[in-house]
């Protein structure tokens, strides 16, 4: 692909808006980025459904056309001196790839790599988690990473320190295949503590990135190199990881992606608040072992949950409220007048109308910055180890040890089967018996 055809490609997939979605559904309808290039504001909306202000994007776009010639030219030069490639869904065997994973709708049209291209040959399965991770739940992504890549699986994670470098290293230890998928250029090593893993990859596996050859990581980058690697797999383990983490944001692109998610479950001593949390909510299937007969199990029995993925999620990431607009004087603003009549409603049958959207202060007397909260928050804590418990989904149980964190409490509870669980007082509903 010379650079003038790769340009179109690059100005597709950075037009305001146009994200993989929009252009794999461009790509449908067209058949090149040329085509969409050019073809009338009017035609592509008729032939993808797309709403007018993308179009309009997609118009106002061309006149930078020219920006993206030089970079293809650039990025073409870089690929040549780091033995890499720029791939896009028209290449082989990223096309083959991309085209046999419909169901992938956030595979990003345009990637960059360095490294082993075969890996796209095989059956992909993610391993994810924290950077910080227990010497049990290490253990268990190294030998199911291990596991799985004997057995001819590819192993994908995000080259991080902890969980992710030990799924890589597992995959490479067994002489198997992995891709590292990064939140900047495939040329940059990042994070600089996992170099020589690096290199170990880019001899027996593959990098990949969607953001071209030159680019530094930066917090937004690494949050969409999550949705990558779920779009390059088929289902995602989530090893071990706290509420609001890295490996959280993947499971939720797993979730909206309508992809497999598996957690392990561990004794009071490893927290993986994130893991149960999903388990809890039905999202995530627990992983018995680590053998890839264990885990082809779970994936054969993995139902997936009709929920609301991003109402479920608001609770760890409540959704901004948006700034009110300046109002004419004297006139009510929409939002008053939806409150008067909720109000009206509300007081029809002589209660006191209460706003769900106020926040109660949490029983911590710690400010969740931000965070929801459940209906107990506004109750005083008093649990203690030796209470008897009943959760809405295990059942009942005896609490064994209570850990106080900054804001929250960790409460590990023995339910039937002498199975300890660790629960976050912020997002499960205990109640005493």
């Amino acid at each position: 692909m010379n650079s003038e055809e790769l340009a179109y490609w690059y100005w597709l997939t950075d037009a305001k808006g146009i994200g993989p979605i929009n252009s794999r559904r461009l790509l449908d309808a067209f058949g090149s980025p040329a085509s969409v290039f050019n073809a009338e504001k009017s035609e592509i909306v008729v032939r993808t459904g797309i709403r007018i202000s993308l179009a309009d994007n997609i118009e106002r776009s061309k006149s930078n056309i020219g920006r993206y010639v030089r970079l293809a030219e650039n990025q073409i030069k870089i690929a040549e001196i780091v033995d890499g490639y720029v791939l896009t869904s028209a290449d082989s065997p990223y096309a083959e790839f991309y085209r046999n994973h419909n169901g992938h709708k956030a595979l990003p049209p345009i990637i960059h790599v360095i490294g082993n291209i075969s890996c796209f040959n095989s059956r992909t399965f993610a391993i994810v988690g924290t950077r910080r991770p227990s010497d049990d739940a290490g253990e268990k992504a190294h030998e199911l990473a291990h596991n799985l890549a004997t057995d001819g699986l590819t192993i994908v994670s995000g080259l991080a320190l902890g969980i992710d470098g030990m799924a890589h290293r597992g995959a490479i230890e067994a002489g198997g295949k992995t891709i590292a998928v990064l939140g900047c250029g495939a040329d940059i090593k990042y994070p600089p503590e996992n170099t020589a893993l690096y290199s170990n990859i880019v001899s027996r596996g593959l990098i990949v990135s969607e953001f071209p050859f030159g680019t530094r990581p930066t917090s937004e980058n690494l949050r969409q190199r999550n949705r990558s690697i779920v779009s390059l797999s088929e289902a995602v383990v989530v090893a071990e990881c706290s509420l609001q983490s890295g490996a959280m944001i993947a499971a939720r692109f797993a979730a909206q992606q309508r992809k497999p998610i598996f957690t392990f479950r561990y004794g009071e001593s490893t927290s993986n608040s994130g893991g149960e949390w999903l388990i809890s909510k039905y999202l995530a299937d627990e992983l018995k072992g680590t053998t890839t007969k264990d885990f082809f199990y779970a994936l054969d029995s993995y139902k997936q949950s009709d929920v609301n993925i991003d109402k479920l999620f608001s609770e760890i990431w409540p959704k901004k409220p948006r700034k009110s607009r300046p109002e004419t004087r004297g006139a009510k603003s929409k939002k008053e007048r939806s409150a008067a009549r909720a109000s009206k409603a509300d007081t029809k049958d002589g209660g006191a109308y209460h706003s769900e959207t106020v926040q109660s202060t949490m029983a911590l007397g710690d400010s969740a910055a931000g965070q929801s909260t459940p209906d107990h928050a506004d109750k005083l804590f008093t649990f203690k180890p030796g209470d008897h418990v009943m959760h809405s989904t295990f059942g009942k149980g005896e609490i064994v040890n209570i850990t106080k964190s900054q804001n929250d409490y960790q409460i590990a509870v023995r339910f039937s089967g002498k199975k300890i669980r660790t629960l976050s007082w912020q997002y499960t509903s205990l109640t005493k018996l």
